[in-house]
């Protein structure tokens, strides 16, 4: 031993198989003891290990630090596995009446030597915390939503300060938890679920995709933490997570995790109980939270344990910590130099305005009491039947009491549109967190953690909200791949009474739990009159039952109907020739358009050119090359023919799906190209959007000014939520008709959408296409290719094939000079190869090289994680 009071060595003679030890440890694992027979096996082993000349020393340390105020930091560094295996955490001094694991003067860890070398603690505000919560239907139950909330309630002041930001996964598979530990970078990581040792492997248990179980064992486990740089402290809070094998050392959950350079791990080493659990949940983060290092919380939690569920209960004994850091520290935490400002969200949508609503007492009325009693409301039906008006008037009697969003989903978009969305509404309502992680990432050129695990933050986020949200036009996500993760989530949320949801879509929507509605119908024919009436228009009565009949009560029919009567002086031929008619929207649009001027018709098309966005009035005037719209906008609100909604800064005009799909198709494949590219000319220089440029130069045929736009800043389109949007467009993309280097940075952009969406196997053949459409012409780019396949390729565990990449991207950054970012990433992506292969000098080696060649204050980030690898 080494101690403050000097050096001493000391024989320990303690048999493991002996016959009375083994039946004691089996009555703690089984928890048939009490206060007394603890201590008594806490003393054996105390004197058992503080033998001789090494007891002499414990005690002379223990005075000289006592007498200084510090505590006794005692590091058990146990080579033997089955003397590895003991419960020491037992340990008690009966001279000084004290167990280790929750005095107040000594702390106990576990040292495990490494030859790795130590990470380093410094880390910058806010600490992350990435909480997985893994709870299979084919398990017995946890009690996660409790440990959850005194996870959230122990750290509430510091997230609010922006100290602490906290994670939760509770779709613990394993590509999501791999998606998380890569994205969310945690520095410490807390598993909440169930662990099993079977003797010989020590295995966690998460979930797949069906919620059952999935028994992943340790060797997997600790690959999970290859792509985590910045994770110091993994929290293993199951049962059974910390024991050792008795045969072979270091294979146990805990000891091998820090072969992943962690710090700390903190495990449990034999079943405890689910409030025990939240006991040391809640201790553990409070003392993190106030800044005690990591063994004195353990110590906090041990001892919470012990004074609120009795000395008699073994779980205080239970969470055991192994560390390789050997002064124990294992965070500095110092604030950013800088904070950028963050932008601020937009204001919302508000639900769309609604002209000559009539009728609907009776459907409101059972919507209504569906979301008071339910807290859903699902809206169906066909094109026209009306169901967005009605929506909006049940939001409007239901934005009384509670906040709105409205979104209307359009062809491009997915969930991962909508997250965004909520993101900047919850901002908009002091629920920042969400929004300032999207803008974080966006403003340092980072990515945002994936859709998948943003989805289960958003929810977090609408906890307890009492938000209304309405869905309009879901039908154009319903294949989207977070839709049925999207609907699961909705529903518990809806069941909690955390928000009402309104869904509004043409098609039959596929809920989980059912809940759905009949089909909207039409207006019934007292409505339908109405609604003439409210439009200054008056039929005869044989008439009005015959366009009621063609038109079946649908609203839209029924309103571009009134819109052709206005304008006819023989009703009765009109409607004759609407009944005979065997398409009667295409007959009334084409009456209608019939008695349109030609700038009435221009601004039609030019809205009809937008795909189905609503566009300002400058955008149409920019579509139309400059034409005044002004007053033909206002005359075609008045008529029905355009709707008006607020924009972010200014009034958009839109046409129903119906107009908009009719004036499209009219347009002659010259007009449309000849608007397509004035509208993306628009949303490049002007309204800058370039997903929406890109897309008009697509349609407009200008396939190499589409890819340009489109690639040109996929990282700040995915902190918008549009990387599902983006990477349909460039998958559509014509590659034939695209330049040679262009082809392949279409491809490398694609590989980079299917890295974020962990999609490996896509991403890893789009790299291979795009460094075989590489021309050499730009060795650079062709590094940066290579080295993102080295990347995929070690995700994937393939190392040596990784390595293969990294030495190319080596040889091809020899001819060209790279930027200080791309050396830096071919430096961390090579030498985390080489650790993984176990060449650690040479990976040190060339870590030591590029950090020497690098000005720290170019690339901060990069720089420090780089110096991961040599543990400065």
């Amino acid at each position: 031993t080494q101690s403050p009071a000097g050096e001493a060595t000391a024989h320990c003679r303690l048999d493991p198989a002996d016959g009375e030890l083994g039946d004691a440890l089996a009555a703690v694992a089984a928890r048939k003891v009490d206060a007394d027979f603890l201590t008594q096996v806490g003393t054996f082993l105390f004197e058992e290990l503080f033998c001789g000349e090494i007891g002499q020393i414990y005690r002379t340390s223990l005075g000289m630090v006592r007498s200084q105020g510090h505590r006794l930091r005692v590091r058990l560094r146990i080579e033997p596995p089955e003397l590895a295996s003991l419960p020491w955490e037992l340990l008690h001094d009966a001279q000084e009446e004290q167990s280790f694991a929750i005095s107040p003067e000594v702390a106990l860890v576990r040292y495990v030597p490494m030859r790795l070398p130590v990470r380093p603690s410094a880390v910058t505000l806010p600490l992350r915390l990435l909480v997985v919560l893994a709870s299979p239907i084919d398990q017995p139950g946890l009690d996660v939503t409790t440990e959850r909330r005194h996870i959230e309630e122990a750290l509430q002041e510091r997230v609010a300060k922006g100290e602490v930001q906290v994670t939760f996964l509770e779709a613990a598979t394993v590509a999501n938890l791999q998606q998380a530990l890569r994205t969310v970078q945690p520095h410490i990581f807390h598993f909440v679920g169930h662990g099993i040792f079977d003797g010989e492997r020590a295995q966690l248990v998460l979930t797949d995709e069906e919620d059952r179980s999935v028994l992943i064992d340790e060797r997997i486990f600790r690959e999970l933490f290859a792509g985590s740089s910045e994770t110091r402290v993994a929290v293993l809070n199951a049962c059974q997570t910390g024991r050792t094998s008795t045969v072979e050392p270091l294979v146990g959950l805990a000891p091998r995790l820090l072969q992943r350079q962690l710090s700390a791990v903190v495990a449990m080493q034999y079943a405890i109980t689910d409030q025990a659990g939240l006991i040391f949940a809640r201790e553990f983060y409070r003392s993190l939270a106030v800044g005690l290092p990591v063994d004195a919380a353990v110590d906090e939690a041990r001892r919470g344990i012990w004074l609120e569920l009795g000395a008699e209960q073994p779980d205080w004994a239970a969470p055991a910590l192994f560390m390789r850091a050997a002064d124990g520290y294992l965070f500095t935490v110092k604030e950013s130099d800088s904070t950028p400002s963050i932008t601020p969200p937009p204001a919302p949508t508000p639900p769309p305005e609604v002209a000559h609503f009539v009728g609907r007492i009776q459907e409101l009325a059972e919507f209504s009491v569906r979301l008071r009693t339910h807290g859903l409301a699902v809206i169906t039906g066909m094109a026209g039947i009306g169901k967005s008006s009605v929506a909006a008037m049940l939001a409007k009697q239901m934005g009384e009491t509670a906040p709105i969003f409205w979104h209307t989903f359009h062809t491009v978009e997915d969930i991962e549109t909508v997250i965004w969305k909520l993101a900047a509404f919850l901002a908009w309502h002091q629920r920042t967190d969400l929004w300032n992680l999207l803008q974080t990432a966006k403003q340092s050129g980072g990515h945002p953690p994936p859709p998948s695990i943003l989805l289960d933050y958003l929810f977090e986020l609408l906890h307890g909200t009492g938000f209304v949200l309405c869905l309009d036009d879901f039908q154009k996500v319903e294949q989207a791949p977070l839709t049925k993760r999207f609907l699961t989530l909705l529903q518990q949320a809806v069941s909690a009474n955390d928000l009402k949801v309104i869904l509004i879509s043409r098609h039959t929507v596929d809920l989980p739990n059912g809940n759905g509605s009949p089909p909207l119908r039409g207006l019934n024919q007292a409505d339908a009159h109405r609604l003439i009436e409210t439009h200054g228009l008056t039929i005869d009565e044989t008439i009005f039952r015959q366009l009621y009949s063609a038109t079946e009560g649908n609203a839209e029919l029924l309103t571009l109907a009134i819109a052709v009567l206005t304008e006819k002086q023989n009703a009765e031929q009109t409607i004759q020739e609407l009944v005979a008619s065997d398409n009667i929207e295409r007959f009334l649009l084409m009456e209608i358009d019939s008695h349109l001027n030609n700038d009435e018709k221009a601004v039609m098309s030019g809205v009809a050119a937008l795909l189905g966005y609503p566009g300002t009035r400058t955008a149409i005037e920019e579509v139309l090359d400059g034409s005044n719209v002004a007053r033909t906008v206002a005359y075609l609100c008045n008529r029905n023919l355009l709707f008006a909604r607020m924009g972010v800064r200014e009034r958009e005009y839109g046409e129903h799906a119906i107009v908009q799909s009719f004036y499209y198709g009219l347009l002659s494949r010259r007009e449309r190209t000849a608007m397509h590219l004035r509208a993306a000319t628009y949303y490049e220089s002007e309204d800058v959007d370039d997903l929406r440029a890109a897309l008009h130069y697509f349609h407009g045929r200008k396939f190499d000014r589409a890819a340009t736009l489109a690639t040109r800043d996929p990282a700040g389109q995915i902190s918008q939520g549009r990387s599902q949007a983006l990477l349909a467009l460039l998958e559509q993309l014509p590659l034939h008709e695209l330049p040679e280097e262009m082809q392949a940075q279409l491809l490398s952009v694609r590989g980079d959408l299917h890295y974020f969406l962990f999609a490996l196997d896509d991403a890893n053949s789009c790299y291979e296409a795009a460094l075989a459409k590489s021309t050499g012409a730009s060795s650079a780019a062709e590094a940066e290719v290579a080295r993102k396949m080295a990347e995929v390729l070690a995700r994937r565990g393939d190392y040596q094939h990784a390595l293969t990449y990294a030495e190319k991207a080596d040889r091809l950054y020899q001819t060209a000079k790279p930027t200080v970012e791309g050396a830096l990433l071919l430096a961390i992506t090579h030498g985390s190869i080489l650790m993984n292969l176990g060449h650690y000098h040479q990976a040190k080696a060339m870590a030591e090289a590029q950090v020497a060649q690098c000005d720290v204050r170019t690339s901060p980030r990069l720089v420090a994680e780089l110096q991961d690898l040599l543990g400065k």
